[in-house]
């Protein structure tokens, strides 16, 4: 009897004795100040934070500030060949400016020259030449974003005294359709949409997936009395395929299609009902809009058509049609359904 109870007391204290260590394991630090104690639970605070500390240091020294003889802002180092560095930034940043400067992680301030940009998806291109070996940002893939997820935008809001500020938020749609007025003709442009602050100085960073990756470059934040939380950048994958051109050929040619689209595939089945969409049917884009005066509407694009397939490319996302090339002199066929009959429109685009 005596020999059981010894047994069930050894094994009080060593359950306990597991509980105190799990215990113990988790708390990574107490501290007392002014009488108030906090506890740092090492797999809850700590593995967050060591995230984010991690994601600025990898990517500060790709981030640089612009400022013009009119405005400052960000940038982003994208490329280095040889001797020459890569810088990506907002059109609006330099649309006004006789001169460009950067001012680098070590302080430096350096003069650019333009490459090219792209007024419409407001995209510019500036380079300087160094000797020395300067990190580019890490390209992520802006197609595998999904709404819910933690960003980080860095940048130098309001002057280069702040350079590399952070802000953080979390994407509420990755791919988000907005009508915007540019030199007096309104386009459709899909950014991403997120409620990272955007402060002024902000325009032409990036934003930052927490693998430490560039998804988007911030260019647009809405900021009225009865919105908050509201900013846009343009999606890295198209933003690589605009600078890409630019570096190419110092600009951009492609032609806008000028149509707001849904996937289907991002239609439950109530709504391919209502609409009268085949249920079975597992790719396409809906057109909702065609605007006047594009290339939609010469080939006869209309609302409710569903867009199968481009140049024999099924269309599933936007980005599909995004990566299609719309240069001047160029045939285009685009195979679209109409009710239940389908149909294949072909032009040579002027």
């Amino acid at each position: 009897m005596r020999n059981r109870a010894l047994w069930i007391f050894i094994g009080i204290l060593v359950i306990w004795n597991v509980i105190l260590s799990v215990i113990l394991y988790q708390r990574d630090n107490v501290t007392v100040e002014n009488g108030v104690q906090t506890t740092v639970i090492q797999n809850e605070v700590n593995g967050f934070s060591t995230d984010l500390t991690a994601i600025y240091d990898d990517v500060r020294s790709s981030i640089v500030t612009i400022e013009t003889e009119n405005t400052l802002g960000s940038g982003i180092i994208y490329r280095q060949v040889d001797d020459t560095v890569y810088i990506v930034t907002n059109y609006h940043l330099i649309e006004m400016a006789d001169s460009y400067h950067a001012s680098l992680d070590n302080y430096q301030r350096i003069e650019l020259s333009l490459v090219g940009f792209d007024p419409i998806l407001d995209v510019a291109v500036l380079i300087f030449e160094s000797q020395y070996t300067i990190d580019p940002i890490a390209f992520g893939d802006s197609r595998l974003l999904e709404a819910g997820e933690f960003v980080v935008a860095v940048g130098s809001p309001l002057s280069s005294e702040y350079r590399a500020s952070l802000t953080f938020g979390i994407v509420s749609s990755p791919m988000r359709t907005l009508d915007l007025n540019i030199d007096d003709r309104s386009y459709f442009i899909d950014m991403i949409q997120s409620d990272v602050d955007l402060n002024a100085g902000n325009s032409g960073g990036p934003i930052i997936n927490m693998a430490g990756e560039l998804v988007g470059l911030n260019t647009l934040s809405v900021s009225i009395s009865d919105s908050d939380g509201l900013s846009f950048s343009l999606p890295s994958h198209e933003l690589r395929l605009v600078v890409d051109e630019i570096i190419e050929s110092g600009s951009v040619t492609k032609n806008d299609l000028g149509i707001k689209v849904t996937p289907i595939t991002e239609l439950t089945n109530y709504q391919k009902a209502a609409l009268n969409i085949d249920l079975s049917l597992d790719h396409g884009l809906l057109v909702e809009e065609v605007k006047n005066g594009f290339l939609g509407e010469s080939l006869g694009l209309r609302s409710g058509d569903i867009i199968l397939a481009i140049r024999d490319q099924d269309m599933v996302r936007i980005e599909d049609m995004i990566d299609q090339e719309y240069a001047q002199g160029s045939t285009i066929n685009v195979v679209i359904r109409q009710g239940n009959e389908e149909a294949t429109l072909e032009s040579v685009i002027e």
